[in-house]
């Protein structure tokens, strides 16, 4: 099994995750020496990220910060619209397919 690691800063913000807790809990004890962390266990929002665990790995989703976006600008109950993006195909680099109409989506 490979390990995978990723860790996300933002301003003083540090977030660490992986597949290896223990390896996870030694790093977060090595820097707990030089800095002052606070370990808030596992997390489920982050950046407006919200972090769904899931049987394969994590599900990310953005759809609680559309919703607090839409309610703080009074907008939540607009009438939805269609996406300009499929939910069904899957995005390659260097896509040489031919582009959407743009006049449709004006």
């Amino acid at each position: 099994m490979k390990l995978q690691y990723f860790f996300f800063i933002y301003l003083d913000d540090l977030l660490l995750t992986g597949s290896d807790c223990a390896s996870i809990s030694k790093v977060i004890k090595h820097l707990s020496i030089h800095f002052s962390l606070k370990d808030f266990g596992s997390f489920h929002y982050f950046l407006g990220v919200e972090v769904i665990s899931i049987q394969h790995g994590l599900f990310l989703s953005q759809q609680k910060y559309i919703h607090d976006l839409l309610t703080c600008t009074k907008m939540d109950g607009a009438k939805t619209i269609k996406t300009l993006l499929t939910t069904k195909d899957f995005l390659q680099l260097n896509d040489v397919s031919s582009s959407a109409d743009p006049i449709e989506y004006r």
